[in-house]
């Protein structure tokens, strides 16, 4: 399979199984906010943001060192030491697990410290979702730069839908905040047992074990970068940004709030993310570097700019005008009037959603040094900033932070792979689909009609606008793509019928 075949196909599988991962998500939100109640599901919210920033300290950096080198493999012809590699980061990955578990003994303490006594039992499920994350992210990192991409969305929305059986359960049994974690715990496991076999039958079967170990020690400045990277994500992320309201607010409320309004756009704008997400991006530009097609890297890089570009503006600006109204139905009338809050932070993750290429991208270019660097101080200055305005200004305060920051990093990251790369830009793509977008948000903003009604139509506008546009541009190849698939299809359907 050609690498240009593995590109489409992994962000195929990827968009495909994070679209069935939307709505079965989605579905799943709206549940548990109604059956919790705003102040548990705020503190289940604050345990998992916990648990993503502990994941952290776990990960070390390794999964960029495994998918990184993986691809160089690939692409080098090089003997395989995968084996030693998985023991040596395993070890200390289980190292941290056990000082984090020990440093939880004092978490009754430290609690009251923080005014939330309410909250030591539960930080006692912290190490088993970290112990269930490194081994479900451990073996997904791997197949995914194998390009299993299928086989990882499908464990994954496997675990969803047990995930939500497993909660409505132990709500009906009246568990709740207990039940809810138990759940997810068990859902993990389940799914990373399912990786691990899929891993031990595809991709160790193939493998020859070294007895050289592999050299962990030269790797780990890349380690380092990668860790203060992944640092820098959640310090600019919704973990931080929840982990601070539930620390410094006298309201857990703010927490789900938060969640609430930071999660719809963030599960929109999450579509961009995963077509390239779980290592497929590091594994396409690392072979593209390794195998020195430059010319190839650029224009991987203009063409994903140029996709992103057809679904970030009018989800963008259709946020902005409907967003509000889309929770409160969603959600309840207590969201009410969170219409600001939810377009700022449509606005800012969707400009956010580019950071995972430009990510993978400078780390293919290995150009973790100076990611980090970047990185890292856009993240130190949002704690620092959000440690000051949240007590005053709780998640409005939070919100417009992180959009600022978020903007100015993202502007500065692509600044810096122009000067690496000095890649050409889909100008022309950029500007006919904002100018479609823009018209699309006139028409939801001026007509009088039912937010929903406005939904309809919007989505109506842009697809007519884009189809027109596309019959007088490159688009059109898309057109020919998605009618050869209607014919296929028909085909298909009409030799079972027969």
């Amino acid at each position: 399979m050609s690498l240009n075949q593995d590109l489409k196909l992994g962000a195929y599988w990827n968009s495909l199984g994070f679209f069935i991962r939307f709505w079965i998500g989605l579905f799943s939100s709206i549940l548990f906010v109604r059956l919790l109640g705003q102040e548990d599901y705020g503190i289940v919210t604050f345990i998992l943001g916990c648990t993503s920033l502990g994941s952290i300290l776990v990960n070390l950096g390794f999964g960029t060192i495994i998918t990184k080198y993986i691809a160089e493999q690939r692409a080098n012809g090089v003997k395989s030491q995968l084996f030693s590699l998985l023991y040596q980061t395993t070890l200390l990955r289980a190292g941290v697990i056990g000082i984090i578990t020990v440093t939880l003994f004092f978490s009754k303490d430290l609690t009251a410290y923080f005014h939330k006594p309410f909250l030591a039992p539960y930080l006692y499920f912290i190490p088993l979702l970290l112990i269930s994350t490194y081994f479900q992210g451990t073996f997904k990192t791997i197949l995914s730069s194998y390009y299993e991409q299928k086989f990882i969305n499908s464990c994954l929305i496997l675990e969803m839908i047990i995930k939500l059986g497993l909660v409505l359960l132990a709500l009906y049994w009246d568990l709740r905040i207990m039940g809810f974690l138990l759940a997810i715990l068990l859902a993990e496991l389940i799914s990373g047992t399912q990786l691990l076999q899929r891993t031990r039958k595809k991709v160790f079967s193939v493998l020859q074990r070294s007895s050289t170990p592999f050299p962990l020690r030269s790797k780990l400045s890349l380690a380092g970068h990668a860790f203060g990277v992944t640092l820098s994500i959640r310090l600019l992320g919704r973990e931080s940004d929840i982990f601070l309201l539930g620390i410094l607010h006298h309201d857990i409320r703010q927490v789900a709030i938060y969640a609430v309004v930071f999660g719809l756009p963030n599960m929109t704008f999450e579509l961009f993310r995963s077509a390239l997400g779980g290592g497929l991006g590091l594994t396409i530009f690392t072979e593209q570097v390794e195998g020195h097609q430059i010319q190839a890297l650029r224009a991987t890089y203009k063409k994903i700019l140029h996709l992103f570009s057809i679904f970030l503006f009018p989800t963008m600006i259709g946020g902005i005008l409907v967003g509000g109204d889309l929770a409160t139905l969603m959600y309840g009338s207590e969201y009410q009037g969170l219409s600001l809050l939810i377009g700022i932070l449509f606005f800012a993750l969707g400009i956010a959603s580019i950071n995972a290429v430009l990510t993978d991208l400078l780390f293919a270019l290995d150009r973790g040094k100076a990611l980090m660097k970047l990185q890292l101080g856009a993240g130190i200055s949002n704690l620092l900033i959000n440690i000051m305005v949240i007590p005053q200004y709780g998640a409005l305060g939070v919100a417009v932070t992180t959009a600022l920051i978020n903007t100015a990093f993202t502007l500065t990251g692509m600044l810096l792979v122009h000067k690496i790369i000095q890649p050409t830009y889909p100008f022309q793509s950029w500007f006919r689909y904002l100018l479609i977008s823009l018209i699309m948000g006139g028409c939801v903003y001026f007509f009088p009609f039912a937010f929903y009604w406005k939904i309809i139509m919007g989505m109506l506008v842009y697809g007519l606008l884009f189809i027109l546009q596309a019959l007088c541009s490159e688009d059109r190849v898309w057109l020919a793509l998605v009618w050869r698939w209607i014919l296929e299809y028909r085909q298909k359907f009409f030799s079972l019928s027969s």
